[in-house]
Parts: structure tokens; C-alpha cells; sequence
């Protein structure tokens, strides 16, 4: 007996009956695994009977249909930030521990405490990745990726996370060295990747980490600052470039732990601080009675939302409607509707493409779509993705198996 399936797991099981008696019956069971990576489908699997050696043609054929549950999925986001001040390397989320190399120095912070990378500083990207979902991650790992040839070194490419609960948060770092000779006219890009290798869901991004000349840096110098009548943004470094992360109201108070050229920093969380123009606010009385910085709705790299209205796992037509809205609290870019069919030599095919007019409000934080989607006999994988306005991806998939 030998098993055919699209699912290389299950396909090309061998199992010997051995003599069967004419005008007997033989039963035997086989318990069979299937990848954990798998989402709700439904497929068939043949089971082919041959009578001596197996020939090309089986003597008996028969046909089961079967139904995976897949396993509920985390939903990863991160926001990152430079670490380079010593100071402040102690509360700020740890490297893994490694052994030392015989005959080099061991890696410590240094740099002017500025949140922007220049030659010669050794530095943290540090993490904090969060799983919106209400499933566990039982296996979540980082890796990151240096798209800038010798501009920087990685201390390390690898991050073990372990599990991160349901609407849970851990934190993590990678070392950095920047060259002594680095550019300061080219920001250093890195890609770092969050996933569950068990369920295989993850989170990518590509981003650029300010790169500048030698630079005074951080002076402390605890003060108490209220912004003027404008909105004030906060950034991830002391860098116009560098990335937004909140914005005040006019007329707010704040806290400052000291300055950085004309920037000022807040607190922005243990490791963590917050950059403003200098001169957008003004002195406002003694520290400790400052504002809070406000809640944040998204991080730095926060995947959209896809939510689907329920599809049948089995049709028997010829086509099947994927409907859905993308959501996202900054903007939906947009949404790409695509099918591979059943069989190994199949390729993707994009069916529908729906990009958002809006730049800003409500309209920009969500996108409606549907799409007509052909389906072959067998099992159809129907794959929805959608794009923030940062390029970063969220994808669901959807198996239709056609009678």
C-alpha cells in the first residue's frame, strides 16, 4: 500500500499487508502528522494497493478526503531603537550572552548618546516585539540582516525570543559596530525578520538607522519643558531623518532628561528615549511634574490587519468570492488578491490589486476588497495581502478545495 498527497508529509507511505487470503479482509491503521504550519484546508489523499512488487498501474485505488485544523496564529509587531550610550545600556533590552573570543575585547556600549549611529561607536539595536493576537507564540526567534556591506558589523545575526503570550511583549538586542571608516552620508539599512518557526507567521522590515558625522551627544540635565502652540513630534534618534514615534499637543509638559545638539530627550520607556527640536518648547518649572509621553497605537513595524468574511472550505462551483477589509492605524496602501492552484508545477496568479486613494484619516486606515476567484479540482490556495504605507505585509491564507 502507498499513499499519494499533495502534502509531502503525507505522501509516499509504504505500508506492508502482507499475504492476503483470498475472499479475507485486512485491516490495519496508520497514524498520520501533518506540519504544524498548515491553516484550516481541506485535500485529498490516494491510497494505492499492489498486488507483489508495485507496478506502474495499482491493482486497487481508493480516495479519502481530509481536514486540517490549523493551529490559531500570533501576530507580530516590533519597534527598535539605537542604544549608544552606556548609561543607558543597563536598562535597555540585553544581547544574548556569548562566549568571549580568545584575543578579542569583549563588546560594550559606547557612543555619545544621541540615538544616531557615527564611526567607531559600538551600539544596541534594541527590540520590543509584541503579539497583538490572542493565540501564544510558542517558538518566536529574530534574525536580522546587514544591507550595508561594511558600513556596520553584526555582533550577531540571531535572536532566540522563546514564547511570547498572547498580547504579550519580550525584548531583545542586537550588537552593532560601525565602522571607523562608515560613510556618514549613507544610513545604515537592515532588515530584521520576527517569527514563529513552528506555525511559520512572521513579520519583516527593511529600515534605515541614521548614519552621521562625530557629534557632541547627551548631556544630562533634568528639566521641565512645555511645547509651544503647535503639535510637537517625538523621533527615534536626535535626527530629523529618524523615525517618528508620537506627537504632543500644544501647550504640554514634559519632562527632559537632558539635551543632544538642539534636540531634547524625554523617557520614553526603560532603555528608551524620545527625541523633540529643542527649540519648539520652552522652560516650564521644575522636573517630575511633565506629562506622559501618550499611548502609542502602532508600533515602528505594525503589519495591517486582514479580516475576511467566512468562506465555505468546499465549493462546488467553479468559482469562490474572497471578501474582506485591511486595517491599519496609520494607512492600508494596499491589497493584492492571489491564487495558486492545485498540483507541484503551479504558479501564483494575481487576480485583483486594490490601492487606497487616501493619505490620511479614516478612510487611509482602512480598504475594502473582493475578488472572483477561479478554482480548480483539488485544493486552491487563495492568498490576501495587504501593504501599510511603510511597505510592510500582512498575508492570509485561505484553502478552497473544489469538488
Amino acid at each position: 500500500m502507498i499513499t499519494d498527497c499533495l502534502r509531502d508529509e503525507l505522501d509516499g507511505i509504504e505500508l506492508l499487508l502482507g499475504r492476503i487470503e483470498p475472499g479475507a479482509t485486512v485491516s490495519r491503521d496508520v497514524r498520520l502528522y501533518v506540519m504544524a504550519w498548515h491553516t484550516d484546508l481541506v485535500d485529498t489523499l490516494r491510497v494505492d494497493v499492489h498486488a507483489g512488487e508495485p507496478g506502474p498501474a495499482a491493482d486497487a485505488t481508493t480516495t479519502v478526503r481530509f481536514d486540517i485544523a490549523g493551529l490559531p496564529r500570533p501576530r507580530f509587531a516590533y519597534d527598535y531603537w539605537i542604544v549608544d550610550d552606556p548609561e543607558l545600556a543597563a536598562a535597555a533590552p540585553q544581547r544574548p550572552k556569548s562566549p568571549p573570543i580568545p584575543g578579542e575585547p569583549p563588546f560594550a556600549v559606547k557612543g555619545n548618546g544621541d540615538g544616531v549611529l557615527q564611526p567607531g561607536e559600538q551600539v544596541l539595536l534594541a527590540l520590543e516585539i509584541r503579539n497583538d493576537s490572542g493565540a501564544d507564540s510558542s517558538d518566536a526567534r529574530a534574525l536580522i540582516h546587514n544591507m550595508s556591506g561594511a558600513q556596520v558589523l553584526l555582533e550577531e545575526g540571531f535572536l532566540q525570543l522563546g514564547k511570547i503570550l498572547a498580547k504579550g511583549a519580550v525584548r531583545g538586542a542586537f550588537g552593532l559596530s560601525v565602522s571607523e571608516q562608515a560613510d556618514p552620508n549613507k544610513p545604515v539599512e537592515l532588515e530584521v525578520i520576527v517569527a514563529d518557526v513552528v506555525v511559520r507567521e512572521s513579520v519583516r522590515h527593511k529600515f534605515d538607522v541614521p548614519l552621521g558625522p562625530p557629534a557632541s551627544g547627551f548631556v544630562a540635565g533634568p528639566a521641565r519643558v512645555v511645547a509651544g502652540e503647535e503639535p510637537v513630534r517625538l523621533y527615534n534618534a536626535a535626527d530629523g531623518q529618524s523615525r517618528q514615534i508620537a506627537e504632543v499637543a500644544g501647550g504640554t509638559a514634559l519632562d527632559i532628561l537632558g539635551t543632544a545638539g538642539g534636540w531634547s530627550a524625554a523617557l520614553a520607556g526603560p532603555g528608551r528615549r524620545a527625541w523633540l527640536p529643542s527649540d519648539l518648547v520652552k522652560a516650564g518649572g521644575a522636573p517630575g511634574k511633565g506629562s506622559k509621553l501618550p499611548d502609542r497605537p502602532a508600533l515602528l513595524v505594525q503589519p495591517p490587519v486582514i479580516e475576511l468574511d467566512p468562506v465555505a472550505p468546499v465549493a462546488a462551483g467553479a468559482t469562490v468570492e474572497i471578501r474582506g477589509t485591511a486595517r491599519h492605524e496609520g494607512r492600508v496602501r494596499d491589497v493584492v488578491v492571489a491564487v495558486k492552484p492545485p498540483g507541484t508545477a503551479q504558479v501564483e496568479r494575481k487576480l485583483d490589486y486594490r490601492a487606497n486613494p487616501a493619505h490620511q484619516g479614516a478612510a487611509a486606515r482602512s480598504l475594502e476588497f473582493s475578488a472572483q476567484v477561479p478554482l480548480e479540482p483539488g485544493s486552491n490556495r487563495i492568498l490576501v495581502t495587504a501593504r501599510d504605507g511603510d511597505d510592510i505585509e500582512a498575508t492570509r491564507e485561505v484553502w478552497v478545495f473544489r469538488e
